[in-house]
């Protein structure tokens, strides 16, 4: 009994073994965007990263993620999207352009996409760079 009270108590200070080498998923509909704060509710929008410190940051869309490592220059450890059931790199994986995403940025991980990384980063980019002009 003891040792179930410490578990719920450290859980609810927000400590967890989960390893920051590898993706978790979020709470699904409750688990808000560190970028825009939406909740994170589409599995095929989904983005995460970890930090160098161990920090691990969830999005709704991948765009959020890049737009968040941008704006505010974490220590990227690793970082995932959701394609299919899996989660993986994406900076090896393809994205579909034009697709409808939570915050319209417009890029879905796709086996069969025609988009980079690269491609979603300069998207993310000149959108923060209209935000900042007057």
């Amino acid at each position: 009994m003891r040792r179930r009270h410490v578990l719920v108590v450290l859980s609810t200070l927000g400590w967890s073994c989960d390893a920051p080498n590898e993706p978790v998923d979020p709470i699904w509909g409750k688990q808000p965007c560190a970028h825009c704060a939406m909740l994170v509710s589409q599995r095929e929008t989904a983005a995460q990263l970890t930090t160098e410190t161990g920090e691990r940051l969830f999005f709704d869309d991948p765009g959020c993620m890049v737009g968040y490592i941008a704006e505010r220059s974490p220590k990227v450890r690793l970082q995932w999207v959701h394609l299919g059931n899996q989660w993986v790199d994406p900076k090896v994986v393809r994205f579909r352009r034009g697709a409808s995403t939570p915050m319209d940025f417009g890029f879905v991980p796709s086996v069969d996409g025609d988009a980079t990384y690269a491609d979603l980063e300069r998207v993310a980019r000149e959108r923060s760079d209209m935000k900042e002009s007057p």
